[in-house]
């Protein structure tokens, strides 16, 4: 033991001791570690993209106090914004848009939020909307603003829940929606039917109000209900139409959110307990299927719950403009024409380039066009674009390919009658001086020949000459082929391409520009040009010798 205790002595004297300001190990990369930590967390806080600033920002946009309808004789109405109170837990209805209940699918989680005092919030108030017309009832009048019992209607998320802070336009309206219960689509809590938020407009957003059945107590009121205005004071069922569930909250199933206790929301259907002896009463005459029914549980009975003042009506928010396919439209076109005076022109380039890559001349894949238009710089989400392609007249843009032309057109929208005549008369004089068999089509030779490009934008505002606005123009009418020998020398005039490539005039034979590629190329111009007279004036003089002999 005194060895041990010795030769332990001997090798702590040996040891080399450290002051404890000593760092040791790989302190460097530690210490560098940590301030990108703490820099990463500042610029997070500062720019509002950290987990808690994100917190704050939805908390503070669902929570915010929005308008709530008053209704002075206690009719609900189409267009008023009412909450969904259940009657057996005093839950209100509520959504949250940040949510996801099934990722990827855009579908967003409803449930009953136990508030102490009932506000209306912008989670918890809802807009009470007509169906499309393919899903109304035969018998619904368009023009009666009143719910009543039996009718189809949708449940609409509050506008305060749509607005984003990187665009310019409200998101896609959501809707309350449920979908038949399987495997995937049922609550993750009860397993039973899901209902959630969508912006999917379809059968499974349509509901309907019913009074709930007490047995024999109210059959006949029940029946005779059917078709009488929906007031405030009224304890009903909301039905699912698809389904015939009805909307419900479970007060045993209670889950903690960022808003406190909620709980789980979903569509089901049950009956009390009791006999009614429903086929001997039909046997006897005494009922029928309408005017007796098995009681419906307390538990699918909610209130529609409206203003206590017509102060609840004020609102003196600014919301951004609803995301119709027309809104829509308009931003996609400012944004092009941002791009300058030939944006229209540089876009159709850009679309065409990546259908030749993808092997489809003209033509582009919805999702490829989605990306096509965010790489050239479409401050839009894919979202949005979906409903510009939804509104386009083009049979193959809701389900297949999008020709490029076709979704040119519908973007720029149709040239005036006074600018369309002009570009008319132009083409017809240009086949007057063309060399071309044909009657219908306009030669390189006649473009080259009667085309004079001082005025044109691109020399006026651009840094083209003369004949670089040439050779735009045959590119676009495709009398001027890209070589594929980047080494080639000049073939003709010094028409270089674009792209850096030699140019090749082609002409003789057929080989021409019809009418309808003629207006294209102005009619893409004219889209970035409001003034009439520059475009007038502009187009007169590209074309001054034809117009010469006036």
């Amino acid at each position: 033991k005194n060895k041990l205790k010795k030769s332990s002595n001997s090798i702590m004297k040996q040891t080399v001791k450290f002051s404890p300001m000593t760092r040791i190990g790989n302190w460097q990369e530690e210490l560098a570690l940590e301030e990108a930590k703490l820099e990463n967390f500042k610029k997070k806080t500062n720019d509002g993209s950290g987990n808690w600033k994100k917190l704050q920002a939805k908390l503070s946009q669902c929570n915010e106090i929005v308008p709530h309808t008053y209704s002075p004789d206690g009719v609900i109405r189409f267009g008023d914004y009412v909450i969904l109170q259940h009657d057996s837990s005093g839950a209100a209805l509520s959504c949250d848009p940040f949510e996801e209940v099934m990722i990827g699918q855009e579908k967003y989680m409803v449930s009953g939020a136990c508030d102490e005092v009932l506000k209306p919030k912008a989670r918890n108030t809802f807009r009470i909307t007509r169906p499309p017309p393919s899903l109304c009832a035969f018998n619904d009048d368009q023009s009666d603003t009143v719910l009543h019992i039996g009718q189809p209607f949708l449940l609409t998320c509050n506008e305060a829940l749509l607005v984003t802070a990187d665009s310019n336009i409200l998101s896609p309206m959501l809707y309350l929606c449920s979908t038949k219960k399987n495997e995937r689509t049922s609550t993750k809590r009860t397993n039973h039917q899901m209902a959630y938020i969508s912006p999917n407009n379809d059968a499974d957003a349509v509901w309907t109000v019913v009074i709930p059945s007490r047995g024999r107590t109210n059959g006949p009121e029940r029946l005779l209900a059917m078709g009488a205005p929906v007031t405030n004071d009224l304890a009903l069922q909301i039905t699912h139409r698809q389904t015939n569930m009805y909307l419900t909250c479970d007060a045993g199933s209670k889950m903690i959110t960022e808003f406190g206790v909620e709980l789980e929301c979903f569509a089901d259907r049950s009956s009390a307990n009791g006999k009614l002896g429903l086929m001997v009463s039909e046997f006897k005459g005494l009922s029928t299927s309408q005017t007796l029914t098995k009681p419906d549980a307390p538990v699918f009975s909610w209130h529609f719950v409206t203003g206590k003042s017509t102060s609840d009506n004020i609102s003196e928010r600014q919301l951004p403009p609803p995301a119709t396919p027309e809104v829509i439209l308009q931003e996609v076109q400012d944004f092009v024409r941002s791009r300058g005076i030939d944006g229209f022109w540089c876009l159709r380039d850009h679309l065409n380039q990546a259908a030749r890559k993808m092997f489809r001349v003209g033509k582009l894949d919805r999702e490829d066009l989605k990306a096509m238009l965010v790489d050239f710089g479409v401050k839009i989400r894919p979202k949005y674009i979906d409903i510009l392609l939804d509104n386009m007249n083009d049979g193959n843009s809701k389900t297949g390919l999008v020709h490029v032309d076709s979704f040119l057109d519908f973007l720029r929208g149709r040239l005036s009658p006074s600018r369309y005549d002009l570009l008319k008369t132009v083409f017809n004089r240009l086949i007057s001086v063309s060399q071309l068999s044909s009657s219908s089509l306009v030669s390189a030779d006649a473009i080259r020949d009667n085309f004079r490009g001082d005025d044109h934008p691109l020399v006026v505002f651009g840094s083209y000459s003369t004949a670089e606005a040439l050779k735009h123009m045959l590119t676009f009418f495709e009398l001027v082929k890209v070589g594929r020998d980047r080494e080639e020398k000049k073939e003709r005039e010094g028409f270089n391409s674009t792209g850096g490539s030699t140019g090749r005039v082609v002409t003789g034979g057929a080989v021409g520009v019809g009418m309808e590629r003629f207006v294209d190329y102005y009619a893409d111009l004219s889209a970035a040009v409001d003034d009439d007279d520059y475009f007038m004036g502009m187009v007169g003089s590209n074309w001054a010798p034809l117009f010469e002999q006036e």
